[in-house]
C-alpha cells in the first residue's frame, strides 16, 4: 500500500493559542513534538497494516514542523508548499491507496476551536454551495476529485463530526473540543494510541476505489474580514462582488475552485 498523510497543527492534541502554532516560543516547539508524535503514530499503524510507502506532507504554515528522523524510514516527507493548487495535498495522485488527514481544525467563523480558520486568517467565512467549508472539507473534495479515499481524520470534535456527516465510512479521532477561548483535551498519549490503532484497523479493510461523486456545480462564497481584500479578489476572472467584503465564484469544475482559492486567498 502507498499511503498519503497530510498533517496540520491547529487540530493536534492540547494546543489552543496562536503562540503555540507559530515559530518563536517553547510552546511552539512542544506543539511540533506533538504534531510529529501524531504523524509517527499514523505511520506506525499504517506499517502494521502493511504499508510499503508513506508520503507525509508537513502542511502547516511553512512546512517546517515535523521531525523526519522521528518517523519510520519508509516515509517520504514533503516540506513546504510548491505553489500547486492542491495545497495541503501537494503531490497526491491516483497512485495512492488511501489518505489520512491529521490535526484538522474547524472552519473560519466557527466557535468550535479557538484556532478556527480556513486557509488564511484574513477571511471570516468560506462557503461552498451554502455550506461553511473547512480545510478538511476542501481536502475531502480534492481526494474525491482524484479518486483516493480518506480513511482517517483527526482533529477537533466539531471537524470530526462534520467528517462523519459527509463521509460516514471515514474513521475519526477527536483530539479536543473547543468552548469559547478554551479547549477540553484528550491526553496526548491517548490521542496517539487511538490514531495508531484506527489507522491500522481502517487500512486492513478493503479500501474503496474510484472517484466519489462531486457536485455538478460549485458556488464559492468568500467573505473577507477587510473590504480591501475583497476588492482585490474581485479582479480574479469571473468573480462577482455580492457585498463590500464578499465575492462569489461559480464553476462546474472543482479544480477551478482550487485554482481560484490559491490565487485569491494567497494574494
Amino acid at each position: 500500500m502507498k499511503i498519503y498523510i497530510s498533517a496540520d497543527i491547529e487540530g493536534t492534541a492540547d494546543i489552543f493559542t496562536w503562540e503555540e502554532a507559530v515559530p518563536g516560543s517553547e510552546e511552539y516547539k512542544k506543539a511540533c513534538r506533538q504534531m510529529t508524535a501524531e504523524v509517527a503514530a499514523a505511520c506506525a499503524g499504517a506499517n502494521k497494516a502493511g504499508a510499503a510507502e508513506i508520503w507525509v506532507h508537513d502542511a502547516h504554515l511553512h512546512g517546517k514542523n515535523i521531525a523526519h528522523e522521528s518517523l519510520p524510514d519508509n516515509t517520504v516527507l514533503v516540506r513546504g508548499f510548491s505553489g500547486h493548487p492542491y495545497g495541503m495535498l501537494q503531490e497526491l495522485n491516483d497512485s495512492f491507496d488511501a489518505v489520512i488527514l491529521l490535526g484538522c481544525h474547524s472552519e473560519a467563523g466557527s466557535g468550535a476551536n479557538p484556532l478556527s480558520h480556513t486557509i488564511t486568517r484574513r477571511i471570516h467565512r468560506l462557503r461552498i454551495n451554502g455550506t461553511p467549508a473547512s480545510e478538511m472539507m476542501l481536502s475531502m473534495y480534492t481526494t474525491a476529485y482524484l479518486g483516493v479515499p480518506v480513511v482517517l481524520v483527526s482533529g477537533d470534535q466539531a471537524v470530526c463530526d462534520v467528517c462523519r456527516e459527509i463521509s460516514p465510512q471515514t474513521a475519526t479521532v477527536a483530539t479536543k473540543s473547543g468552548h469559547g477561548d478554551s479547549v477540553i483535551c484528550s491526553h496526548p498519549d491517548r490521542v496517539c494510541r487511538l490514531i495508531a490503532d484506527e489507522t491500522e484497523a481502517v487500512l486492513k479493510k478493503n479500501l474503496p476505489r474510484g472517484q466519489r461523486e462531486l457536485p455538478g456545480e460549485f458556488r464559492v462564497e468568500v467573505e473577507f474580514k477587510d473590504h480591501g481584500a475583497a476588492y482585490r479578489a474581485s479582479f480574479y476572472p469571473d468573480i462577482e462582488t455580492s457585498a463590500p467584503t464578499t465575492v462569489v465564484y461559480k464553476t462546474k469544475e472543482f479544480f477551478e475552485v482550487l485554482r481560484m482559492l490559491h490565487f485569491v486567498l494567497k494574494a
